[in-house]
């Protein structure tokens, strides 16, 4: 739970809501790369991102999708694109064309 010192009010619109930010990240992070060694279909990873660097973390355990929330909370509404230039710098920087080339490549 958080409650906005300003308005008194809950942050969350039900109130209260599950263990979530950068703290998960580790366990979240985890889980993909677990899941990814048993399925064949596409993972959603999740949990704690809140940088590019956090994010190609979870391509490669194994996410072809990615879900923010952390992210909007710490680097407001326009999160997802900042990440993503992120991604594409930190890429550029490795010759890394695409995310395909770095699906799963953690577990190599």
């Amino acid at each position: 739970m958080a409650i906005n010192f300003e308005t008194k009010e809950p942050i969350l619109g039900n109130k209260i809501g599950g263990y979530s930010g950068n703290g998960i990240k580790p366990i979240g992070l985890r889980c993909v790369f677990e899941v990814y060694k048993e399925v064949d279909i596409p993972i959603i990873g999740c949990g704690g991102m809140t940088t590019g660097r956090d994010a190609l973390e979870y391509v490669l355990a194994g996410a072809s999708a990615l879900q923010f929330g952390t992210a909007f909370h710490s680097r407001g509404k326009k999160a997802p694109k900042k990440i993503a230039d992120e991604m594409k710098e930190l890429m550029e920087k490795e010759n890394i064309n695409t995310l395909q080339e770095l699906l799963g490549e953690a577990h190599s």
